[in-house]
């Protein structure tokens, strides 16, 4: 039983990441909300063009 709880958090981890991925692509400008503005002066290119690197 320890095992298939380990496999299903596993995937359930894995699951999340990749739809997380997917919704970065399909509206990076909505995601640059979570980055802190002094952060952003940090980065060289603009804030969509680092989210779908």
């Amino acid at each position: 039983m320890k095992k298939t709880a380990f496999h299903f958090l596993r995937v359930g981890l894995a699951v999340t990441f990749l739809w997380v991925g997917v919704l970065i692509f399909k509206n990076p400008d909505g995601w640059s909300g979570y980055l802190q503005p002094w952060a952003m002066g940090l980065l060289p290119v603009p804030i969509k063009q680092a989210m779908i690197r």
